[in-house]
């Protein structure tokens, strides 16, 4: 069996495996791009530790606390502009507000700073894809913003809570179909008249809940759209759906679906090199006869994406560590004693 390889799972681990196995050689580059690294591993002594930390990647994920407590750090404002945690004290710590990337802060800023600080130089393009817009925000004066509302763009990304709040507002049939929290119901009350037999509802096949597709088999779904939407089944496939359009793409659910989907018609043109992707595949399912599939098992793949417990059941598998590494469920004792 191959080595773990540290810089990857540095990457992806759990950051309180860190913390709780500081004497492990991590890799500080790769810790620097972990999405959930903090201010208590900054500060905790890593004596394996190897490499340097990398603050222009850590920029863009660090808690804002221990930027707050290392002001003279090089930290990078490209990145720091891309902080889901960005705040304005933050910002006004470097007292150089033109340096910094508006239209990134304004996506990812929390939407009290916005209502806080209207004077700032906002920028409403970024400010239109902020998951956190509210309707009492998109009122407000900012005097100071670049750019224009973008109302497709913030009918996608608004709680759909806004939506059904604010009836009048003349929202976006194409954002709100591919708003994550859509329904039918909620569009047939924004507008009424619609003829949703006539809808062509691509992006929004691939989010929605699937429920609204059994709900709602009359509406014009796509079926490519449908076989990315990550509930996708064999029985969604065999109903009838009389005005859908496209075709099925097997590749893309093969990437998704459910293995008793897999077991119970294994006869189906299944394609093992999407399956060896799915983090739902499991050992028996290889060693399946599928008299119609296509391609070839991807064990690499198989070693980055197969649910943990899985390969933990079977450790006379030959699996490839440096894989396995890449493996977003891997925790310290899958290194210790795989």
């Amino acid at each position: 069996m191959s080595e773990p390889d540290w810089f990857h799972i540095s990457q992806i681990i759990n950051i309180n495996e860190v913390i709780e196995n500081p004497d492990l050689p991590w890799d500080r580059e790769g810790l620097s791009m972990n999405r959930d690294i903090n201010s208590t591993v900054m500060t905790i002594d890593m004596p394996e530790a190897t490499g340097i930390w990398s603050y222009y990647h850590m920029s863009q994920y660090i808690d804002m606390d221990y930027i707050l407590a290392n002001p003279d750090l090089p930290w990078d404002k490209s990145h720091l502009s891309k902080n889901k945690n960005i705040t304005i004290e933050v910002i006004d710590l470097f007292n150089d507000i033109d340096e910094w990337d508006w239209l990134n802060i304004s996506r990812h800023i929390d939407i009290g700073e916005v209502i806080k600080y209207p004077y700032l130089p906002w920028d409403k393009r970024g400010l239109s894809r902020n998951p956190s817009i509210t309707v009492e925000a998109m009122e407000v004066d900012l005097p100071n913003a670049e750019g224009y509302w973008n109302l497709t763009d913030i009918s996608e990304n608004i709680d759909i809570g806004e939506v059904i709040a604010h009836p009048d507002v003349h929202w976006s049939r194409h954002g709100l179909l591919n708003n994550k929290g859509i329904t039918i119901p909620i569009l047939l009350d924004v507008e009424e008249e619609l003829d949703i037999s006539y809808w062509y509802l691509r992006n929004a096949s691939e989010t929605i809940d699937i429920g609204q597709v059994i709900a709602y088999p009359n509406i014009r779904w796509d079926r490519g759209g449908l076989s990315r939407n990550k509930d996708i089944s064999t029985a969604i496939m065999v109903m009838d759906l009389p005005d859908a359009v496209g075709k099925w793409n097997w590749f893309n659910i093969c990437m998704r679906i459910g293995m008793h989907d897999v077991i119970n018609n294994p006869n189906l043109p299944w394609d093992r090199r999407a399956l060896s992707m799915n983090p739902h595949l499991t050992v028996a399912v290889t060693r399946m006869r599928l008299p119609r599939a296509t391609g070839s098992w991807n064990w690499n793949n198989i070693a980055k994406n197969m649910n943990m417990e899985e390969i933990r059941r079977h450790d006379d598998i030959d699996w490839n560590m440096s894989y396995i590494s890449r493996n977003p469920g891997i925790i310290i004792d899958d290194i210790l004693h795989m």
